[in-house]
């Protein structure tokens, strides 16, 4: 469980500027001792290093001994080295893309530092995300081969075409290197049931400066819900992708009528709203009116926003199982007929996690659907027996 104090400190700092209110808040936690190896460890799990060194460098300093300010400056100071060395190299790969005729879009990373926070340096990010059309995976991994990167999946036959058909994302490592790629042709597995055509993403495109090029990404709306879309499907599990949700809002023009149409047009305005009502929570994001009644006149998203307050914590544990992300995904659907496809493509689909546990040869490929609920037993007999050793 994390501790709640230091908790309470870091979503105080969740956001570029802080409020009069925020910052008091922060002083009268300060002055009441803070576990310090607790704080950074919290805040380099929830992202939020960069925009904690922010505020406890400058108008909370006072309150910061030596040993603390200098690692945490220390930390500061390698995720923004990191961070120009991704930026680089993502625009190497993008152009290496285009000169191989694949078109690609940069999606979160260090584009969304600068397109959300307007500094590459306010944000913590893991790895590159790269949204490709799917047509185009074979030629983009013989081109990132030829750079030295490695597929973590190397599949072929019946394997190669369900994961296509399945999955969403082939992440890729170089040896030797700091560089983690991720490269999509979607933006959700096929069972979590979300619609949108990545094609349609191409159609919209725009640019965002970074490292004096223009690199391209989603269009304002798109990456609004791309982002609640990504927070839902990974539960929300770091403040930072509320924190990068409000600063993106705040930093940008948003249609609002017609980013909720879009959403309801593809059974995501919960999705949407409740990425929306934990930026305003989180970080005091200020939104439209109407929008806000939509918020607080819906009872799902209060028990759901609840559920991710209580995991951000660590009070909770749900979301850590199968079963528990499942029934956080359902419950963040409106309509009935996405629940129930999700459902049976999450019943139908393979993955190399069932080609690992039954290896079948491939005429028996047909059979790995049977396979799966195998797994999810385990996992399950798995988490009972953790649960009663605790």
């Amino acid at each position: 469980m994390e501790p709640r104090r230091e908790i309470e400190l870091l979503r105080c700092c969740a956001s570029l500027t802080l409020s009069p209110e925020r910052e008091s808040r922060a002083r009268e936690l300060l002055r009441e001792g803070t576990d310090w190896p607790a704080l950074l460890a919290a805040a380099k799990r929830h992202g939020l290093t960069p925009l904690l060194y922010r505020h406890l460098s400058g108008t909370l300093s006072e309150f910061v001994p030596t040993v603390a300010s200098d690692e945490l400056r220390e930390q500061f100071r390698q995720n923004a080295v990191r961070n120009l060395f991704m930026a680089g190299e993502l625009c190497r790969l993008l152009e290496l893309f285009g000169s191989g005729g694949v078109a690609a879009l940069a999606y979160k990373g260090p584009a969304l530092a600068v397109d959300a926070y307007g500094d590459l340096s306010a944000r913590q990010f893991g790895d590159l995300d790269i949204l490709i059309r799917r047509r185009d995976l074979g030629r983009v991994t013989s081109l990132l081969v030829a750079e030295g990167y490695e597929p973590e999946f190397e599949l072929s036959g019946a394997r190669e075409v369900a994961f296509q058909k399945w999955w969403y994302v082939q992440p890729f490592r170089k040896p030797g290197a700091a560089a983690y790629l991720e490269v999509h042709w979607a933006v959700a597995p096929r069972f979590f049931s979300f619609g949108l055509e990545t094609e349609e993403l191409w159609s919209r495109r725009r640019a965002v400066r970074l490292g004096g090029r223009d690199v391209p990404v989603p269009s304002i709306g798109d990456t609004l819900l791309l982002l609640c879309v990504h927070g839902a499907k990974d539960t929300w599990a770091r403040m930072e992708w509320v924190a990068a949700l409000a600063e993106f809002v705040r930093r940008h023009e948003i249609d609002w009528r017609e980013s909720l149409r879009q959403a309801r047009s593809l059974g995501a305005e919960r999705i949407l709203l409740l990425g929306l009502m934990l930026a305003r929570e989180l970080s005091e994001v200020e939104l439209p009116d109407f929008v806000v009644e939509r918020i607080e006149r819906s009872r799902p998203l209060r028990a759901l926003s609840a559920r991710v307050s209580g995991e951000l914590t660590r009070r909770e544990k749900s979301f850590q199982s199968f079963f528990g992300r499942a029934s956080f995904h359902l419950r963040s659907r409106e309509r009935v007929a996405d629940r129930a496809r999700y459902c049976l493509r999450a019943a139908a689909a393979t993955s190399p996690s069932e080609w690992d546990m039954v290896p079948l040869p491939g005429p028996l490929f047909f059979l790995y659907p049977l396979v799966r609920p195998l797994r999810y037993a385990k996992g399950l007999l798995t988490e009972s027996g953790e649960r009663r050793r605790g």
